[in-house]
């Protein structure tokens, strides 16, 4: 026994943990191995994140690096700076100097002494704890300072990590109860829940709202911790049907814990309280926001003269620094997100007339960003005006919805909502209709250009079976003859006959579409622009009259006359970077001269339409590519591929919004679908088209470009492997982000390519892949 050294129970002056810390060991080792290299880290991150927990692991973890010389000054009692020294030396053991400076006293105890320091929630005395830290890094070279709080201290040298959140699930695919016990947040709320209820388990039964509850506390360990307390009297379903009033729900705390601790509405009131009083409005404000907002949005919303438009990219700032906005880039654009708890909090500081107003002005701003990207669409930047929309699924979504459920907004609303045109066809079409039907029911049925608009852009959206929505046919008439009344419309004319003539087409009333689109032609030769976005109108619907025209003569099948107009039509949409016309004609004459023969050109065309699809990121345009493709590889006698690009192609068919298929494009599919079916055989080819439809859209556009998918058993880069690590570890996406210094786009991307390159189709296998490879370094990934 001689040899063996005993450690002591404690450290220093650390407190005996009473609880377990449940996972962290990444942090604990990111924050370790950055204490190695410097001599000051201010762990930083909302209330309630863990960051004391984290810094006495870390510092009991030290305990032999320093010797046993540990010490912990706790400072969230602590109100008056004058008696910041005072508290230090207490902590450090220091005797009380009498009438001696304080200060003093601390500096000559630390001189010479190898230690590490933590100060422990310093966000309410950010000035005095500096000033302090800094003579204590100058004259005691040897010691350490671990601080933690809401925001940095704002030091020469100082190291912020940020403290994130526990892994949680993602509630809408929480797909099985081991699935959901993989995420730290989750096992977190098992331990405490056992700890009042010997008996809790998550099981099938309780998995889904386990998961659910877990997501809503946003993964905070105190707000988990706070609703474990509650299983002792409620299930997990009841709490979750209870988080609205989450402040009231979440009010009994842990004996011996700090106050502000007690209660979750405590710990975020701390915060809210350290804020100035424009923090605060725009914390509030803020607030409203779903999914994150970007700068532009953020000055858009301040009412009242307590936040100057001004001054909000100074308070943003402010605001990321006190750990009340998370930061992170999103494209060319910096987006801040809100945790949902502190959303509820913002949220709850506004008045019900302060609150209408800023969701009036953010239903406006919204307004104006659709509005822009449906003229940028038009301008051919219709890549530019998806990338500018995609991240705002969730301000658009509580745009709609204020307008429906506010007395008087309905048609601020349907103008929004039928503005979305170009948005809803190529990314959200089922939902774009159902936002449609229920503002055009809810707004009075005036005669004006924006119900013109929703009953033309309704007409493009799915209508499900017995929904009572009337045909597309009778949308574009009724918008017709409101056009017809109103002297301002003409361009709405145009725009309503392009689209008869479309859908004339798609009914194989090629005469009748002939006759709509001259009529339109006609309009368009006399107008005279009155501005310069009218000239940028009238331009664009030349071209999509000239788009549908050309698709109206490869039905008759007069190619000879659908050749020229389709590549005048390819030169003037390349010109203007439209890349949803220059996908819809390449596609259209890729069609026209497979017809022909000219089997190497048509395959030329056929990738350029599917590139520029999938540059849009629209599913009918990435449709008509692959179906053309599939085609073409039966000409070349590759009747496998063709099989399965065609089970590729019908795998995308729900998300497809367009109107149904013309005759004249059915049965060249259905002519070239039987030519591969009877060169393999009923059964080959089924199982080529089985395996096709399997295919993920990245991995069919693999096998349409090279001819092949991806090897499942490729090893992955050194990155990848990261990723896939960080995979199973329970992350999610933006949990990733912040791990890796890395934008959430960029993580999406980077999970989406390893997902791809081992031919997983969700997260839960590709964990239990990287789980099992590690126990069976040898195991590769099923095919």
């Amino acid at each position: 026994m001689g040899g063996t050294q005993v450690r002591p129970a404690r450290v220093g002056n650390l407190p005996v943990e009473l609880t377990s810390l449940v996972g962290r060991d990444r942090e604990v080792s990111d924050v370790r191995r950055l204490l190695d290299a410097g001599r000051l880290l201010t762990l930083t991150g909302p209330g309630g994140v863990g960051k004391t927990r984290l810094a006495l692991r870390v510092a009991d973890a030290l305990g032999r690096r320093f010797d046993g010389q540990v010490w912990l000054a706790e400072l969230a009692e602590l109100s008056d700076p004058a008696l910041l020294p005072h508290t230090v030396a207490a902590a450090l053991d220091v005797p009380d100097p009498g009438g001696g400076d304080a200060t003093d006293a601390v500096l000559e105890f630390l001189s010479g002494k190898r230690l590490l320091l933590v100060l422990d929630n310093c966000e309410h005395l950010l000035d005095a704890v500096a000033d302090l830290v800094s003579l204590i890094l100058k004259d005691a070279p040897e010691v350490t300072v671990l601080a933690t709080g809401r925001e940095p201290l704002g030091m020469p040298g100082e190291v912020s990590f940020p403290v994130p959140p526990l892994p949680v699930p993602e509630p809408d695919s929480a797909s099985s109860v081991a699935a959901v016990l993989g995420y730290d947040g989750v096992k977190l709320l098992v331990e405490r829940a056992q700890a009042v209820v010997p008996s809790f388990q998550v099981d099938e039964a309780n998995f889904a709202a386990v998961a659910r509850l877990c997501a809503e506390l946003d993964g905070i360990p105190l707000a988990i911790e706070l609703a474990a307390v509650r299983l002792r009297s409620l299930s997990v379903q009841d709490v979750v049907d209870r988080l609205g009033d989450r402040y009231r729900l979440l009010s009994r705390g842990r004996r011996g814990s700090p106050a502000r601790h007690q209660t979750l509405w405590a710990t975020i009131e701390w915060s809210y309280e350290l804020c100035t009083a424009t923090e605060q409005a725009l914390w509030a404000r803020a607030a409203l926001f779903a999914g994150g907002f970007d700068l532009e949005a953020a000055e858009a919303v301040p009412t009242g003269d307590d936040l100057p438009a001004a001054e909000v990219l100074d308070v943003l700032a402010s605001l990321v620094d006190k750990s009340i906005l998370v930061r992170e880039a999103s494209g060319e654009r910096t987006r801040y997100v809100m945790l949902e708890t502190l959303r509820d909090f913002g949220m709850r500081r506004l008045t019900d007339s302060e609150r209408t107003a800023v969701r009036r002005r953010h239903r406006d701003f919204y307004t104006g960003l659709a509005l822009w990207s449906r003229e940028e669409w038009r301008r051919g930047g219709s890549k530019t005006a998806m990338a500018r929309l995609r991240p705002e699924r969730g301000n658009l979504r509580a745009a709609l919805e204020f307008s429906l459920t506010e007395p008087g907004e309905a048609p601020a609303g349907l103008r929004l909502a039928a503005t979305l045109d170009y948005y809803w066809i190529t990314a959200a079409a089922v939902e774009g209709a159902q936002w449609l039907d229920r503002m055009l029911a809810a707004a009075k049925p005036t005669p004006n250009l924006d119900r013109i608009d929703a009953l033309h852009t309704r007409a493009w959206l799915p209508i499900a079976p017995g929904s009572g929505v009337p045909p597309p046919r009778e949308l574009l008439a009724e918008a017709m003859r409101i056009a017809d009344e109103t002297p301002d419309a003409w361009l709405w004319r145009v725009r309503i006959l392009r689209s008869q003539a479309a859908l004339s087409l798609s009914a194989d009333r090629v005469a009748e579409a002939v006759a709509q689109l001259v009529e339109a032609a006609d309009i368009l030769r006399s107008a005279v622009p009155a501005s310069e976005q009218e000239r940028e109108n009238i331009e664009f619907l030349r071209l999509v009259t000239q788009s549908v025209l050309g698709h109206g003569y490869c039905m008759t099948g007069d190619y000879a006359k659908a050749e020229p107009v389709l590549r005048e039509g390819i030169a003037a949409a390349a010109d203007r970077g439209n890349v949803d016309l220059l996908a819809n004609m390449t596609w259209n004459l890729g069609m026209v001269l497979l017809e022909r023969g000219e089997v190497a050109e048509s395959a030329d065309l056929a990738l350029r339409s599917l590139s520029a699809a999938r540059e849009l990121g629209h599913p009918p345009r990435t449709f008509d590519a692959l179906q053309l493709l599939a085609s073409i590889a039966t000409a070349q006698g590759d009747h496998t591929r063709a099989a399965r690009l065609f089970g590729a192609a019908d795998d995308l068919v729900s998300d497809v919004a367009a109107m149904s298929l013309s005759e004249w494009e059915q049965a060249i599919s259905s002519r070239d679908r039987d030519r591969a079916r009877q060169a393999l055989g009923e059964k080959d080819y089924d199982d080529a088209y089985q395996c096709g439809a399997r295919l993920e859209t990245d991995e069919a556009i693999a096998l349409a470009t090279v001819g092949k998918v991806p090897e499942t058993g490729k090893p992955l880069t050194r990155r990848q492997a990261e990723i896939a690590d960080l995979v199973a570890e329970g992350l999610t996406n933006r949990q990733i982000a912040h791990r890796l210094v890395i934008s959430v786009r960029t993580a999406e991307t980077h999970v989406d390519h390893v997902l791809t390159r081992l031919g997983f189709a969700n997260r839960s296998q590709l964990a239990a892949w990287v789980t099992g490879r590690k126990a069976a370094p040898d195991a590769e990934p099923p095919s």
